[in-house]
Formats: C-alpha cells, structure tokens, sequence
C-alpha cells in the first residue's frame, strides 16, 4: 500500500475547502476523498487541520 486515503461524504464541501487551503499536500478524487502519498513525509499539520474541519463541519450541521 502506497498511500493512505481519507474519504468523506460527498454531500459535503469538505473536500472543496481542503482543497483550497491545501492544493498540493493532497491527490484529491473529485468530491470523494483525498490520498496521502506515503513515499514522502506526511504533512501532519495538515491532516491535523483535515480532522479538525472534518469534526467542526459535523458538529456544525449536527
């Protein structure tokens, strides 16, 4: 496995948002999911700030 994948529900404009404050940290699938090449350091600030949208749009919407 050569990478790690972070899906999320494509009703949402999670994607959209990561994708404009981080449009080269990520391979991003259209409105699906975004991939983290595991060949190169992972950029854990930015998957620090992924959950923490992730988990304020929910509770946001909830």
């Amino acid at each position: 496995m050569d990478r790690l994948s972070l899906y999320v529900n494509c009703r949402t404009n999670l994607l959209e948002t990561l994708r404009t404050i981080y449009p080269t940290q990520f391979d991003y699938e259209v409105a699906r999911a975004l991939h983290i090449d595991l060949k190169n350091p992972m950029p854990m600030d930015a998957i620090e700030h992924c959950a923490l949208l992730t988990l304020k749009y929910h509770r946001a919407t909830a």
